[in-house]
């Protein structure tokens, strides 16, 4: 949630091998594609990370009318 709004929904958390050492993973779905501050995806990110030490976080966007141009 982000000013009382979802901001994105928990999608998966994942296992992969890099480098030969496992890595923990969260997959995270933008819930708002029209959102107008880009800044808030690092936010979320770095939220995550910090709460889930050694983690990567993804978070998902829909390309149909998302933040970014293809």
């Amino acid at each position: 949630f982000y000013d009382s709004k979802p901001l994105a929904k928990y999608q998966a958390k994942t296992y992969s091998l890099d480098n030969n050492e496992l890595v923990e993973e969260y997959n995270l779905m933008l819930v708002d594609s029209k959102l107008q501050d880009k800044q808030l995806i690092g936010d979320l990110i770095d939220f995550i990370s910090d709460r889930h030490k050694g983690a990567e976080v993804e978070v998902e966007i829909d390309a149909k009318d998302g933040l970014f141009d293809l």
